[in-house]
């Protein structure tokens, strides 16, 4: 028998050689290897808790998709897809300050890693921006856009909750601007109750990354109509003052209500207690909140406060040199009398502003005497004197006039006039 094993022992393992080497060509000339490179390969990071868990976020700066290499027999690596390649990232194997986090890879198909392929990525590893991650509280600001329906407006809008507390890196924390729940109205005739998403924006109106949150936003929309808004003063300025003007901040307001009350109202009264100028010896501005003003159910969607300014200055005075014979007789049928006269110069005292007082003359000055219940012969009677806006007399004057009955001849002499 062992004669028979080692008779041409040499060419028996020559035999088998030969025959392993044949199996193997082949194999390979049936199944060679092959190479392919899969592209787009997302990289998953594992363990990130190592990093949030301290106080830290990340960013991932490069590294995110990666492709990688295949390499095996041409049955396997032709029926890979790329959702077979899985590539980790471990953040538990980093500090918090380091850059890069390597890159593992395998291949796996259906559940089971495939050990008769050999993968290699060709990035090798994630490259991080690690952070210290801060939270803060930030109020959250409504904004519109459109118009609701013409002749509507919002009474009133707000949202809840009204702040969010963000969290993440330092960086992105203090790029910050502003938080907005941005809503559009456009068109909207009746009131809104809905969810709005809120979004965050740097100080260039950037938005910026936040995860997506939502609050409830609700308006009251009414029908609206714009009324005049009217006052008056109460009061009298100090002795030796006048008021030169009235200036009010704005001419009208915009109402909102139902249509039944809205309808009614036709204007906004300042009432004149509320703006006294009793004393004043100088210019004041009135800061008057109308909303206490208009009925009940009735909202001021414009500016509720009013300025209504008041010009005092000290008066000003100037004489002026009038021709009595320029005075108009009123009611002189009453008396019974047809004739009456009055003739001479009277020098009168007008006051007012300087700019009032000097842009008139003589023939701006109208003088009127009332006949009513004068008898016949020389009367001592007031004049009344009409003037320009904002110039008013000094005092009160008189003047001697000269009455005749019916049909009696006017024989009198010119009489000289006197100032009361």
């Amino acid at each position: 028998m062992k004669e028979k094993i080692v008779k041409n022992f040499s060419l028996k393992v020559l035999s088998v050689v030969c025959e392993i080497i044949l199996w193997a060509v082949i194999v390979n000339v049936n199944d060679p290897n092959t190479g392919y490179t899969f592209s787009n390969v997302t990289v998953q990071l594992i363990n990130t808790e190592s990093l949030t868990n301290n106080g830290y976020t990340y960013e991932v700066i490069d590294g995110g998709k990666i492709s990688v290499y295949v390499s095996g027999p041409k049955s396997v690596v032709t029926d890979l897809k790329t959702s077979d390649i899985v590539a980790t990232a471990d953040l538990s194997k980093v500090s918090a300050f380091a850059d890069y986090v390597d890159i593992n890879v395998q291949v796996i198909k259906d559940g089971s890693v495939c050990t008769d392929v050999e993968a290699t990525p060709k990035t090798s590893a994630v490259k991080l921006s690690i952070d210290n991650r801060v939270s803060q509280n930030f109020n959250i600001n409504i904004s519109n856009t459109g118009s609701v329906a013409e002749g509507y407006s919002i009474v009133s809008q707000t949202i809840a909750p009204n702040t969010v507390r963000i969290t993440g890196s330092s960086s992105l924390i203090a790029s910050i601007d502003s938080v907005k729940a941005v809503v559009d109205v456009s068109g909207m005739s009746s009131d809104i109750s809905m969810a709005v998403p809120i979004s965050i924006y740097d100080i260039e109106d950037n938005i910026l990354p936040l995860d997506g949150m939502e609050v409830d936003y609700k308006a009251v929309i009414q029908l609206t109509k714009n009324v005049p808004v009217k006052y008056s003063l109460s009061g009298k300025v100090a002795e030796g003052c006048a008021i030169t003007g009235t200036h009010i901040s704005q001419d009208y307001v915009t109402l909102a209500g139902s249509p039944d009350s809205i309808n009614n109202i036709n204007e906004v009264v300042i009432p004149s207690d509320k703006l006294d100028v009793t004393s004043l010896t100088r210019d004041k501005t009135f800061s008057i909140n109308i909303s206490k003003f208009v009925p009940e159910g009735i909202t001021i969607v414009s500016n509720k406060t009013i300025q209504v300014d008041v010009k005092v200055e000290s008066t000003y005075t100037k004489n002026f040199t009038v021709d009595l014979s320029n005075v108009t007789f009123t009611n002189s049928g009453s008396t019974g009398m047809h004739t009456a006269s009055v003739s001479g110069n009277l020098v009168v005292t007008v006051k007012g502003s300087k700019a009032a007082v000097d842009s008139i003359s003589e023939a701006d000055i109208k003088m009127t005497i009332d006949l009513s219940g004068l008898s016949v012969g020389i009367q001592t009677v007031p004049i009344s004197f009409k003037l320009p806006a904002g110039c008013t007399m000094a005092k009160e004057y008189t003047a001697q006039i000269e009455v005749g009955a019916d049909n009696q001849e006017d024989t009198s002499e010119e009489q000289t006039t006197t100032a009361g």
